[in-house]
């Protein structure tokens, strides 16, 4: 008897849970912004200021959990 194999790859559009608050910190405290998407394939979170994509820095990383942690707010 012959077998066959089929390999179904469902592909399912992104789910994106954000916390929308105002937040308020003191100057050169921290802030972490939480973000959490779920999809297939998993989805890949950026985030953006002005227009403008935001990378790591000293103030500021997007972490695996897609969540933003700015360290050393300013205004």
């Amino acid at each position: 008897a012959a077998v066959e194999r089929t390999k179904v790859r469902v592909q399912v559009p992104p789910v994106i849970h954000s916390e929308t608050h105002e937040y308020v910190a003191p100057v050169d405290s921290s802030v972490m912004l939480h973000c959490q998407a779920e999809g297939s394939p998993p989805p890949f979170i950026t985030w953006h200021k002005d227009g403008q994509l935001l990378r790591d820095s000293v103030h500021q990383q997007v972490l695996s959990s897609g969540s933003l942690q700015i360290a050393f707010v300013q205004h």
